[in-house]
């Protein structure tokens, strides 16, 4: 499969629009890796793939929350470049895996880029501190929307270097691209990864006590339909 530049353009705006909505604006769960991979999907033609790659690496950031200074990892924008690689890679076994497989390591570059992006805004605020401090609104919305840009551009970048990578994988070794292993491990890493993120968020209290009581429930109602 070869994609034409308009859908390369087409998915990179995604791709940062994606990468702003994580914790700039607008905040719409745009950066879910499952809504950001299916409608990367659409827009390549190959939906179904999107939608398993992005529920595959949805698993994986099941337990991120962005708040704060914490460090997570960027996987809404390279979730992207990791449905463009499958996409490219075409029906082999291993083409959902590999694509996986590079959105995991693109997702840790992209957290890399968040610290770096909140030290290049951190040291621009020290520098007007002390006219913000004498009041300067249209100052502050400047630097607000000054934050806004970077992002993208970060963003924009972790994309575009992702598709560049994704560009490269048709020429591995077709033994590889054909590998079921490949996709079986990222899915059962991924399960792996969203139950330790579940039973971490249900581990104390109440909480624990209505999962029981869910899951339960929820046998018992799938064992009478059956």
């Amino acid at each position: 499969m070869t994609l034409p530049w308009e859908a390369l353009l087409l998915v990179t705006a995604w791709g940062t629009m994606v990468g702003v909505d994580l914790v700039s604006v607008p905040q719409a769960l745009f950066a879910r890796p499952v809504v950001a991979g299916f409608i990367a999907g659409v827009m390549l033609g190959e939906p179904v793939v999107g939608l398993q790659v992005g529920l595959i690496l949805e698993l994986f950031a099941f337990d991120t929350l962005a708040i704060g200074s914490a460090r997570y990892p960027d996987l809404g924008s390279a979730t992207i470049p990791a449905v463009v690689a499958a996409a490219l890679l075409g029906p082999g076994d291993g083409s959902i895996g590999l694509g996986v497989a590079l959105g995991l390591v693109l997702g840790q570059i992209g957290g890399v880029s968040l610290e770096a992006l909140r030290r290049w805004n951190g040291r621009t605020i020290q520098q007007v501190e002390s006219m913000l401090q004498d009041g300067a609104p249209r100052l502050l919305g400047r630097l607000q929307w000054m934050g806004v840009g970077r992002d993208a551009l970060r963003s924009a970048i972790l994309v575009v270097v992702g598709l560049g990578l994704a560009g490269t994988m048709p020429g591995l070794p077709p033994v590889i691209i054909a590998a079921p292993e490949i996709t079986w491990v990222a899915i059962a890493g991924s399960g792996l990864a969203g139950s330790i993120g579940l039973l971490r968020g249900v581990a104390r209290g109440s909480h624990w006590r209505w999962f029981v009581l869910g899951t339960g429930a929820g046998l018992l109602l799938t064992g009478g339909l059956g």
